[in-house]
């Protein structure tokens, strides 16, 4: 008994050995900090002007088109677009909206938005406009689209002028029964990160 009393005894102060010896050890530790993280979003800015630099939200009409003669030479809009942000763009579309305008003549067989043909290019590059109502040729009425519109280009830098030219003329085709009619329309154009 007395021998069991001393064993455990011994394992008793071998057990408070280990543990004070465990206490006193100690591991080295050291940190580091990098401080003022600062995480911002970008700004995407498409501006529109007739001029360059292009720095407007909006500009006045560029057409102003009062005696159009079918068949006569097209005018032309140059219009110039900048991405004044600092993230770089993608995709720039083109779309005509609120339309609007006067009919003289109930008796039109078409609205003047098909009579009204349209090219544009992006810096120079002419763009293909699909001829959704079926006319075989590009007109304002192509141009009514939903979503962001026609695809006319990329745009990728920031804070570059790119050239944006309209023509637009009366169809040759267009008889006695459009005189005097007009049409109004937005052109939008818009340009997505995607």
């Amino acid at each position: 008994m007395i021998n069991r009393k001393i064993a455990l005894s011994s394992m008793s102060i071998f057990a408070s050995l280990a543990l004070m010896g465990g206490a006193t050890f100690a591991f080295f530790s050291d940190s580091a900090t990098s401080t003022g993280n600062s995480f911002a979003a970008g700004s995407f800015d498409l501006k529109i002007g007739t001029s360059a630099p292009a720095a407007s939200d909006s500009i006045g009409a560029v057409f102003a088109s009062a005696n159009m003669i079918p068949g006569a030479t097209p005018e032309t809009a140059t219009i110039f677009l900048r991405n004044t942000g600092t993230v770089a763009g993608n995709k720039a579309y083109l779309k005509i909206e609120n339309v609007g305008g006067i009919d003289n003549n109930a008796n039109q067989p078409t609205p003047m938005t098909r009579q009204v043909d349209i090219t544009v290019s992006l810096d120079g590059t002419p763009v293909l406009i699909p001829d959704t109502n079926g006319n075989a040729r590009q007109d304002l009425e192509d141009l009514q689209l939903s979503g962001n519109g026609l695809q006319i280009g990329t745009i990728t830098d920031t804070g570059v002028d790119h050239t944006l030219v309209v023509t637009a003329g009366l169809n040759s085709g267009a008889g006695n029964e459009y005189q005097g009619d007009s049409v109004t329309a937005d052109l939008r154009a818009t340009l997505t990160q995607d």
